[in-house]
């Protein structure tokens, strides 16, 4: 489970005037913990593409608005404590915070 804030928006709502939203292939991704920057790549070093994993998803569940879907992580992972908070950033999608919960940290 991940209670998530901040203030996300779907591909369709960071559109541009003529409909384009960003390419979801080649996304900058950040992860700062505490404010330092932990990761930081983008969704084109992913291994498969996004509609190939749509593709996957689709045959098994379905998702609904404001779901999040976590589906892996670049270099840079390490541990977090009590209290630290995680901002996540997704380009022109926007951003939410982590807030780790003391019953979660062990």
């Amino acid at each position: 489970m991940a209670q998530v804030g901040g203030h996300l928006r779907g591909v369709r709502a960071v559109a541009d005037d003529e409909g384009r939203g960003p390419d979801p292939n080649n996304l900058r991704l950040s992860i700062k913990v505490n404010g330092e920057t932990r990761q930081d790549s983008t969704t084109a070093r992913m291994v498969y593409k996004r509609a190939q994993a749509d593709r996957v998803r689709d045959s098994m569940y379905t998702l609904y608005p404001g779901d999040l879907i976590f589906s892996g992580t670049p270099e840079g992972v390490g541990p977090v404590k009590p209290g630290d908070v995680l901002t996540a950033e997704i380009e022109r999608v926007g951003r939410f915070d982590i807030r780790i919960a003391p019953e979660y940290a062990e």
